[in-house]
């Protein structure tokens, strides 16, 4: 029987849980708990962008609807789709073949419709997990920018592939920065993931968004005038330890997204100081 892209990185997912248990603690004033991303890069052909998308938002009315197991979040870059899928715990994969299935039960086959025919648009993909790092995150109480996950927003990310024997090196430049954006004050918040499973391990993504690209440009530049040259020397210590950089811009699309309220929120007994 073929197995959907969608299966595939479930399987992935489940094989991961069994090999492997990361435990990352929450700490600082960022609001944002523990989470897992299981990230799929799928490239569309052009002549089918306009037949995925439109699966793609019929599928987020339909999860909607029927409360989807998982929140994920869907970024548009020219004919390449990343769908970030959130998950808080490793344990919320436990039987999660057979509740895929109950899912499309309980959708009448619709769900598995959607998902044949999204993938008859796609000519490539990839997927890799990455767990999110907030003691290496910079969130202020006060950001520029905050997503509205009802409205678009523009996304820039940079991964970082870094040398397999530099890594605690990495690791330690990376809490320099993070201290150093506490100290100054800066305004542009960002978060780190770290790679988990996948391509060119180890590595890790720093995100950053703004309402628009003008603002993240205006807003980057005014957090460098306040970080300063002892910014660029730390920069230029993480260069010394990595092989290479990838940059992605993308678009968040809301009409394509599953992300119930509190998706981002900590339960009230999970919240430490």
């Amino acid at each position: 029987m073929k197995t959907s892209v969608k299966q595939f990185g479930l399987l992935m997912l489940v094989s991961l849980a069994l090999a492997t248990s990361v435990s990352v603690g929450f700490a600082g004033q960022a609001d944002v708990p523990p989470h897992f991303v299981w990230m799929f890069k799928q490239c569309i052909k052009p002549s089918k962008i306009d037949a995925y998308m439109k699966c793609r938002a019929e599928g987020a009315k339909l999860d909607a609807k029927h409360e989807f197991t998982f929140a994920y979040l869907t970024f548009f870059d020219n004919f390449t789709i990343y769908t970030a899928g959130i998950f808080q715990k490793f344990a919320e994969m436990d039987g999660i073949l057979e509740r895929m299935s109950e899912y499309n039960k309980k959708t009448g086959g619709k769900f598995k419709e959607l998902d044949e025919q999204a993938e008859k648009c796609v000519s490539h993909t990839s997927t890799w997990i990455a767990v999110f790092r907030p003691d290496l995150s910079y969130l202020p109480e006060e950001p520029a920018f905050t997503p509205d996950f009802s409205k678009p927003y523009f996304s820039k990310v940079y991964v970082y592939y870094i040398k397999p024997d530099k890594y605690e090196q990495a690791v330690e430049v990376a809490r320099k920065m993070k201290a150093m954006h506490e100290q100054k004050e800066a305004s542009m918040a960002y978060r780190v993931y770290e790679r988990i499973c996948g391509d060119g391990l180890p590595a890790v993504a720093v995100v950053m968004s703004a309402e628009n690209e003008v603002q993240l440009i205006d807003v980057s530049k005014k957090s460098m005038e306040k970080l300063g040259e002892d910014f660029t020397k730390l920069m230029n210590e993480m260069f010394g330890v990595i092989n290479r950089i990838e940059t992605i811009e993308r678009t968040y699309v809301p009409g394509a997204s599953y992300v119930p309220e509190g998706t981002f929120e900590i339960a009230e007994g999970e919240k430490t100081n």
